[in-house]
């Protein structure tokens, strides 16, 4: 009896670790899948586009300046001074006591943007709102999204395959290991959400 145990342990032990292997590289062939179809779609600074400012903290949950943040808006004043956008949507979470959308419309205006050219998307929550907001608002457009390198290219993403002219400017992809795991999950997310939506826009489907 004890053999036996110790055989179905092993068994079982062998087969979770063969399963947890396959999962592992689908999420990291997926990863990197949608990683190369975004960098054969990075913008030029020759362009002239909507620029989509994803929405994040100014400061980490434990009250540090947020890099991420300052990175993203540095990205979009430098490219309104050279031209290259012509509007900027600012899509993110505005909340009463969190107010990503508030932070980052007054840094821009401080850096002398018009308000005139800022565009607030406030139901910015998560990265597939804010390509639904575009959509909407900006069909047939040239839209460049600002965000780190990891964020940014599951944007192009999914812009893309709802037939948003889509790209992006490459930046820092300063990623650690807690948002590698997150971006693993978010991209299979990502194909969910397209699912979905394709599925909705078949006749007889609302």
């Amino acid at each position: 009896m004890l053999l036996w145990n110790a055989w179905f342990s092993r068994k079982i032990l062998r087969s979770v670790t063969f399963m947890t292997g396959i999962i592992m590289c689908v999420l990291l062939a997926n990863y990197f899948y949608i990683s190369h179809f975004a960098r054969q779609r990075v913008c030029s600074e020759e362009g002239r586009y909507i620029g989509v400012l994803m929405g994040t903290s100014p400061y980490t949950s434990r009250g540090q300046e947020n890099p991420f943040f300052k990175e993203r808006l540095d990205m979009a004043i430098k490219l309104y001074k050279k031209g290259t956008l012509k509007k900027v949507v600012v899509s993110g979470i505005q909340e009463q006591y969190y107010n990503e959308v508030g932070k980052m419309r007054e840094f821009l205006l401080k850096a002398g943007l018009p308000d005139s050219l800022i565009v607030i998307d406030s139901q910015g929550t998560r990265t597939w709102r804010s390509v639904q907001f575009v959509l909407k608002h900006f069909k047939g457009k040239s839209i460049a999204f600002i965000s780190q390198n990891f964020h940014a290219e599951r944007a192009v993403f999914l812009a893309s395959h709802i037939g948003i002219n889509a790209c992006y400017f490459p930046m820092s992809n300063r990623i650690t290991l807690p948002l590698i795991i997150r971006e693993l999950l978010s991209r299979v997310r990502a194909h969910l959400d397209l699912v979905l939506w394709h599925l909705s826009q078949k006749p007889g489907s609302k």
